[in-house]
């Protein structure tokens, strides 16, 4: 079992963290999943994860930020 960091706080934990999910959504593609998506914000993995599988992937964060831009709106992010 793969054991992520429990919180993203810097550079280091977002790239373990996308090593793993990449690796888990990987596995969840080969078994049939249709399409995956990230529930991480910052997308963890999502650029790796779309070179290894052909299933439809998306974050949370890219979706998020393509609804909050349509229709050429200004948004920001307060985290």
């Amino acid at each position: 079992m793969l054991l992520g960091p429990k919180v993203v706080t810097d550079e280091q934990a977002l790239a373990e963290a996308g090593r793993q999910i990449a690796h888990v959504g990987e596995s969840l593609a080969i078994d049939g999943a249709n399409t995956l998506l990230i529930a991480g914000f910052g997308d963890p993995g999502l650029p790796a994860l779309r070179e290894r599988v052909k299933t439809p992937v998306t974050g949370i964060a890219e979706a998020g930020m393509r609804a909050a831009a349509a229709g050429d709106r200004r948004f920001s992010i307060i985290t």
